[in-house]
């Protein structure tokens, strides 16, 4: 999982190569335009998902620090996520 090891630019060139990779696949078996286009926004969006799972991952089996109890949710993690670069101590 991306999610668990690298940072949200690295979506951009793994999703760039496996665009590459379907548009090739789709020319060699000679599928339509239209079908390439779905295959590579389904392609496209199962790698986001995938980061996303990774980063939830990650924060799951990452101990808190304040020592709060509570279950993990998508909506916690995505806020962990966000604000876990921007929040620094002014000290």
């Amino acid at each position: 999982m991306l999610g668990l090891r690298f940072r949200v630019l690295v979506l951009v060139p793994v999703i760039l190569a496996s665009i590459v990779i379907v548009v090739g696949i789709g020319i060699a078996t000679r599928a339509g335009p239209w079908s390439i286009v779905v295959a590579v926004l389904g392609n496209a969006f199962g790698i986001q998902i995938g980061y996303l799972i990774g980063i939830c991952t990650a924060f799951a089996l990452k101990p808190k620090r304040d020592g709060a109890s509570g279950g993990l949710t998508v909506f916690s993690c995505l806020h962990r996520a966000a604000s876990s670069g921007r929040t620094r101590d002014k000290n």
